[in-house]
């Protein structure tokens, strides 16, 4: 079993967003879509610079690294889990997060090529607490995309824990798949899958 994102592709989708030609967010946006909005804004930063257009190494650590600060890959990693996270031991998680970190990051690499361009707008933002959702519309020549953000305020930060493409979750695109095999094998198994994904 590969493990991988089913159609529609999530990391597809948000590198187009990151990709895209950003408006600037209206005079209603907070906190949650002003730190997401700097780091759309870096990334852009990165895909235009035609220096590293050819340096696809380069491109992508550069990307990981803007990437990682506004991602919350443990938060990502347990809710995808879910209730099968219980079962992980510490250093089992430890390897989870770590591989599910590089397996996200491997999809966006390999994905942020096929970057077409458009234009992304801030439709709304909601806060609750800790957490936080903003909505944005990625206008596309054939169609418009919703892209949604789950995000989570930590040490001053707020950060994405979950993605909603066109309502189809990130998280529950992964829980299916590590659910199967969890259910039919071992975390073991799922480690040494995940392992074989990212080499």
């Amino acid at each position: 079993m590969t493990i991988r994102s089913r159609s529609p592709h999530p990391w597809f989708t948000v590198w187009v967003c990151f990709g895209a030609l950003l408006l600037s967010p209206p005079a209603w946006a907070g906190e949650p879509t002003e730190h997401l909005r700097q780091t759309i804004d870096e990334v852009v930063s990165v895909i235009s610079d035609d220096s590293l257009k050819q340096n696809r190494t380069e491109l992508r650590a550069r990307l990981r690294t803007i990437i990682s600060r506004r991602f919350n890959y443990r938060q990502m990693g347990a809710r995808t889990l879910r209730q099968e996270w219980q079962r992980f031991s510490p250093d089992q998680k430890q390897q989870f997060i770590a591989l599910f970190k590089k397996l996200l990051e491997k999809a966006y690499g390999n994905l942020v090529e096929n970057f077409d361009g458009g234009a992304i707008r801030f439709v709304d933002e909601q806060i609750k607490g800790h957490f936080a959702l903003v909505r944005t519309e990625i206008q596309r020549s054939d169609r418009t995309v919703h892209l949604d953000y789950k995000m989570v305020q930590e040490n001053g930060q707020w950060q994405v824990f979950d993605l909603m493409v066109d309502d189809v979750s990130l998280t529950h695109n992964y829980w299916r798949q590590f659910t199967r095999v969890l259910q039919e094998e071992s975390i073991s198994a799922l480690l040494e899958k995940m392992k074989k994904s990212v080499t």
